[in-house]
């Protein structure tokens, strides 16, 4: 049986003007890496910032911007263009 993980809860807003690791990012969208990753492929959630093979980030903006309309975010031409 799979193991559940606990994910916890905010402690603080999100702010715009920031980059966000997983682990930051986590609490607030509540949602398993791989399941980032196949919204952020079909354009459903922000596009990451890759700085490398190990290092992959969010604007924290992109992110506030899906959480107040999850179920209509589309990632933004201009997002899409800046790390392919």
């Amino acid at each position: 049986m799979a193991r559940k993980t606990s994910v916890p809860i905010p402690t603080t807003p999100l702010v715009p003007g920031y980059l966000l690791r997983f682990v930051d990012l986590r609490p607030h969208v509540r949602l398993s890496r791989q399941t980032v990753l196949t919204l952020e492929h079909a354009g459903r959630f922000p596009r990451a910032v890759r700085f490398g093979p190990r290092c992959t980030l969010w604007r924290s903006a992109d992110v506030i911007a899906w959480l107040e309309d999850p179920e209509h975010y589309r990632a933004s031409r201009v997002e899409e263009g800046s790390h392919g």
